[in-house]
């Protein structure tokens, strides 16, 4: 995935930070607070292609101007706003870019001229043709948009990102940037110009299955949460500056509390954390396979069946067939002592999976866990496919015990790598296994220990909570965050039969893969194993661009007996709060005395929570 590096400039008070913020979160912001400097990360889709932008938001006002030469020479492209309600703010523009220029060195830099506030018509001083006329002499293009009517923000960025892209074509090595990209395959370049054309048809000619999906293989947030991950932690959290002893009423008392849980649970319900990381991974466009959505039109759907069909034939009688292949290459007594990571070629060749590996200077070698966000078991096949040749490299597995074609896979590689397996639902063997794993982690005899510390395989829009175990003190961790593309083909195992999930590989189109190597990482003096594996999972996730979940979310999602404990530890917790309450209300006075309109004379009102059969149910009642 190719990143942008976009720089929004122009004076104070013209809505820079509105028509970014716009952009990124779909929000308006209509106050007026001066920015000094932001940063926004958001992944579009543009022209069939995956973007990252990264957007800073500069300041406007005079003081900060000597930051703009930082500001303007690692950026590519350039947003130059003006207010069409204030002449001074046009007026600035002509220094901007004359400063852009020379800080470039160059008369060709991307850029678009916008007039923003368009939605205030009857304030305008500045004419579009004023606009127009400057960006011919600009020699870039013009727009005048609306951060709060949402007129033409999109287009502003994605008019630049094509500029970029104009300017600084992208080919197999980035332009100032040590990331390399290849493909997986043993056909060079051909699976990359495949992906980009299927992209481009798919893009011209596939219906849209799923609106709401703004970027495929990412969740679109149907609200915006107060409540994630676990629920007292954040319940506690909302109520910190709510003391139950401050209420005069006991009933009044709880209020808070039950309307934060209120809450809480409707969020849940609407879009909670984890049903969907199991599920298919989403995709706005339909993949060309299996039945084509129903659209208007008769004769666009008899078109779209017969692209179907075109589908079946290609993948089945030439796709499918062709995976053959790698069961007859012949491998040579040389080639066998490289057996794995040929091996691991062939496989992901056969497989139609393409991968672009990012960052191979931090690639694991040595001693040492490299751990990996997990989609399915062939991850060690993809991770293995960008070995070269080097006996310094490359991984020694690890993982669960399986039966029938996994299990057959797992045999077959122990007799070329060290591996360490385990049976999970063993407690000796577990224990047996983390003393094996980090015996092994330490002694040169073995390769990187490759390890998936979720446990359990997700469809790649959150990074699940790490196993803490093997996250210790003298133990060189190599992360390497996976990131999958499937708009050609999910890479997701969420088959109950894996026979029926290599038969759907088999007949993709393709299954594209991300794969970024960080630099290593210790455990820190001051850091607990929790503290390590959490630092862990978050880099991983951040360089994947996906979210991260905090707590032990596969647990929950899979076990009934971790729901339970964890419904347990709730409940315990929330009646601790109370109890706590309770305790900071017996050292105040017992009784108080009202005036209430209601009465014409004045009554006694216990103490809320105290000694009294009413506030006990409510007690009982709140923590279960």
């Amino acid at each position: 995935m190719r990143e942008y590096k976009i720089v929004v400039l122009g004076s104070g008070g013209v809505g820079k930070s509105a028509l970014t913020v716009q952009f990124v979160q779909g929000i308006f912001v209509e106050k007026y607070d001066p920015t000094i400097e932001d940063s926004y990360r958001k992944q579009v889709e543009v022209d069939g292609q995956q973007c990252m932008l990264e957007i800073l938001d500069t300041a406007g006002t005079e003081q900060f101007t000597a930051m703009r030469d930082l500001y303007m020479k690692n950026g590519q492209g350039f947003v130059l706003v003006y207010s069409i309600t204030a002449q001074s703010t046009f007026n600035d523009l002509m220094d901007l870019r004359e400063q852009i220029l020379r800080v470039k060195d160059t008369e060709d830099v991307p850029m678009i001229l916008v007039g923003n506030k368009c939605d205030l018509e009857d304030e305008r001083v500045v004419g579009k043709d004023q606009g127009q006329s400057l960006a011919r002499s600009f020699n870039c293009s013009f727009l005048e948009t609306s951060s709060k009517a949402k007129i033409n923000v999109q287009e502003v960025f994605y008019d630049l990102i094509r500029q970029i892209n104009r300017r600084y074509p992208e080919s197999g090595r980035r332009q100032g940037s040590s990331k390399g990209c290849c493909c997986t395959t043993i056909w060079g370049n051909i699976p990359k110009l495949f992906i980009l054309l299927m992209h481009k048809f798919q893009v011209k000619f596939s219906s849209i299955v799923d609106d709401s999906i703004e970027v495929d293989g990412k969740y679109t947030k149907i609200i915006n949460k107060e409540y994630d991950g676990i629920l007292f932690d954040n319940v506690k959290k909302s109520l910190s500056y709510f003391n139950l002893t401050a209420c005069d009423n006991g009933l009044n008392a709880l209020v808070p509390l039950s309307s934060a849980l209120f809450k809480a649970g409707i969020e849940a319900i609407i879009d909670d954390d984890l049903s969907r990381i199991c599920d298919k991974s989403p995709i706005k466009r339909w993949n060309l396979m299996g039945l084509p959505p129903m659209v208007k039109g008769f004769k666009r759907n008899i078109f779209l069946y017969l692209i179907a069909i075109l589908s079946i034939l290609i993948r089945y009688t030439i796709i499918l067939p062709s995976a053959a292949i790698g069961a007859f290459k012949n491998v040579s007594r040389e080639e066998g002592t490289y057996i794995s990571v040929t091996a691991g070629r062939l496989y992901t060749a056969s497989m139609g999976y393409v991968g672009y590996y990012e960052d191979r200077q931090y690639q694991p070698s040595g001693t040492g866990i490299a751990v990996s966000n997990h989609l399915t078991a062939n991850d060690v096949q993809i991770l293995w496919s960008d070995v070269h040749y080097d006996s310094s490299k490359g991984y020694s597995l690890t993982g669960q015990k399986h039966k029938g074609l996994i299990g057959l896979l797992e045999e077959c590689s122990s007799h070329f790598l060290d591996t360490l397996w385990l049976e999970r639902s063993n407690i000796n063997e577990r224990k047996e296994f983390k003393k094996n794993v980090l015996k092994a982690a330490k002694d040169k005899n073995y390769r990187s220990i490759l390890l998936f510390p979720e446990g359990y395989c997700t469809n790649n829009t959150k990074v699940c909570q790490f196993r803490k175990s093997l996250f210790v003190d003298d133990v060189c961790i190599y992360p390497i965050a996976i990131k999958q593309d499937p708009r050609l083909g999910d890479a997701f195992w969420y088959e109950d039969n894996f026979l029926l999930y290599t038969l759907r590989l088999l007949t993709s189109w393709a299954v594209v893969y991300h794969v970024r190597y960080l630099p290593a990482q210790f455990k820190k003096p001051y850091e607990n194993e929790i503290e390590f594996a959490y630092r862990i999972q978050k880099q991983i996730a951040n360089a994947a661009y996906i979210e991260y979940v905090k707590d032990n979310s596969t647990e929950l999602l899979k076990k009934e007996t971790a729901r339970q404990k964890q419904l347990n530890i709730i409940k315990e917790q929330f009646g601790l709060l109370i109890t706590e309450q309770l305790e900071n209300i017996k050292k105040i006075e017992p009784l108080y005395i009202f005036e209430d309109e209601n009465f014409s004379t004045k009554h006694v009102v216990k103490q809320p929570l105290v000694n009294d059969e009413f506030y006990k149910n409510i007690i009982t009642a709140s923590t279960n």
